[in-house]
This record gives C-alpha cells, structure tokens and sequence, in this order.
C-alpha cells in the first residue's frame, strides 16, 4: 500500500538518498561492515521517508523542485500498466 503512495516521489526519494550526509560519519566507525550498512539502512530510510511524506509532499514549491506535479486538492490517479486507475 506504502508503494501505492511513493509512485509520484520515486525521483524525489531517489535524489535525496543519493544525498546521504551522515553516512560518511558512520563508515569511520570501527565495527563490522555490515553493522555499518545496516544502520545507515535502519536510520536513513525512515528520515528520507519522513521527509519525502511530511515535508515535501504537501508543500507545492518543493513538489515543483523535485520534479512532482503539484498538489491541486484532488489526489491524481495513478495509471498502472494494465490500464488499472488507483487514487
């Protein structure tokens, strides 16, 4: 269902993980590898979602900036491939 409502911001999540700040600070630490990559996972995905979802979501410029068609009061439906239409 989550899936369903991140069709419209899959550039937006994308642009934002590829700016992953305090990663750089967590590959430093000393533990295993795969410590690391599991709590850059843990930690980044909620923030970006968060942001994605409360941030820039709703606000109409930041929808303009990262490429999204903007928020006009009716939710666009989404067109699968099967020619499905899901609001």
């Amino acid at each position: 269902m989550m899936l369903l409502f991140t069709i419209s911001g899959a550039s937006t999540f994308y642009a934002l993980r590829n700016r992953s700040g305090g990663a750089f600070l967590i590959v430093r630490w000393a533990m295993p590898d795969l410590a690391k990559w599991a709590l850059i996972a843990l930690i980044s995905l909620p923030l970006y979602l968060g942001l994605y979802w409360f941030v820039i979501r709703p606000v109409n410029l930041l929808r303009f900036l990262f490429g999204m068609k903007p928020h006009g009061g009716q939710p666009v439906p989404y067109t699968f491939a099967n020619g499905r239409h899901v609001r």
